[in-house]
């Protein structure tokens, strides 16, 4: 009995120390739970803004899909540009000042300055007035002419200016990269014209000409450009009369000069648009 009686007593010792251990043990439980969903709910309120961003992206995606689509284009045929010109031209003026080098003048070297005025009416075409003065120099080839050979050079056709007006035409213009380091603007241009080349021997010769060139936009105002120019005009020179006789005359003959010119143009006023 006795045995019996601290049996009872030891285990009515022993049940409320369970009672106590189980219900910590469940109240740590409980913690840990309420630890985890509130981790949880924070990773869910994080998460619903970049759904509501994703949501709207795809809503501003369809909304110009359907502005673009709304244009009715046909594929391959109709191109809709985007994006206007960095350097816009229309209704602006283009002041040009360049250094320019005769390329196809086999006895004297023509160096020169290149200075032009110009107005667009539209972002393709515009018109510009030009002139053109040369400084000429004897390559050593013309110094050996006459001092080895005795051979007259100066019956040779001589530029020493030129003034002209061109139509301009710019059909091309894009973007491309400069040493993976920034983006270069760029536009093509065309220009035809006519003007009068001053020669050597004084007179004033009708010329037509044909210009290629391009501008590299710096900014919205300025830009680098290059200008190669032919101009094709019929020139008074002197030349013998045959072979037996050194009698100069003055003859006409075709004449074609080639310059390259490269300077910085400036657009003015100032574009209030792009």
């Amino acid at each position: 009995m006795k045995s019996f009686f601290q049996i009872l007593t030891n285990l009515s010792l022993l049940i409320p120390m369970a009672l106590v251990t189980i219900t910590t043990y469940s109240q740590n439980c409980v913690a840990e739970e309420s630890i985890y969903d509130d981790f949880e709910l924070e990773l869910i309120e994080d998460s619903k803004p970049k759904a509501q961003k994703q949501s709207s992206r795809v809503t501003q995606k369809t909304s110009n899909s359907d502005k673009v689509n709304s244009l009715k284009l046909d594929p391959y045929k109709d191109i809709v540009t985007l994006q206007r010109k960095y350097l816009p031209k229309t209704e602006r003026f283009e002041l040009y000042g360049a250094i320019s080098y005769g390329l196809n003048n086999a006895f004297y070297n023509n160096i020169g300055v290149n200075v032009s005025a110009g107005y667009f009416f539209t972002e393709k075409f515009g018109l510009e007035l030009a002139y053109q003065h040369f400084i000429d120099a004897e390559r050593a080839i013309t110094k050996g002419l006459e001092d080895d050979v005795d051979i007259e050079t100066k019956s040779l056709v001589i530029p020493e200016s030129y003034y002209g007006i061109a139509l301009k035409w710019a059909p091309i213009y894009g973007k491309m990269a400069w040493l993976n380091e920034q983006i270069v603007h760029f536009d093509f241009y065309i220009a035809p014209s006519i003007g009068m080349t001053q020669t050597g021997f004084g007179n004033s010769e009708m010329t037509y000409g044909l210009s290629l060139g391009q501008n590299f936009a710096i900014s919205k105002a300025v830009a680098v450009r290059w200008d190669l120019r032919v101009g094709i005009y019929e020139a008074s020179a002197l030349d013998t009369v045959s072979a037996t006789d050194d009698t100069l005359v003055e003859k006409t003959s075709m004449t074609e000069d080639v310059f390259l010119s490269v300077g910085l143009s400036y657009f003015l006023p100032e574009a209030k648009y792009r």
